[in-house]
C-alpha cells in the first residue's frame, strides 16, 4: 500500500500543478487495474475520483 500512497500523491501533485496528465493518469490506472496492488475500498475510491479529475483536465 505504501507504494499506491505514493502514486496517489504523485497524481494529485500533478493534477494541483497541471502537469504531467497523461503520467498521472497511468500512474492510478495501473493501480485501479489491479498490476499487483491489493486496493482497499477507499483508496480505490480516491484514485478513480483523482483519476476522473485529470481525465477531465
Amino acid at each position: 500500500a505504501h507504494k499506491c500512497d505514493k502514486l496517489l500523491q504523485y497524481a494529485r501533485k500533478c493534477l494541483e500543478e497541471e502537469s504531467d496528465y497523461l503520467y498521472a493518469i497511468e500512474a492510478c490506472s495501473e493501480v485501479l487495474d489491479g498490476k499487483g496492488y491489493y486496493v482497499e475500498d477507499a483508496l480505490r475510491h480516491e484514485f478513480l475520483c483523482t483519476r476522473a479529475a485529470l481525465l477531465l483536465k
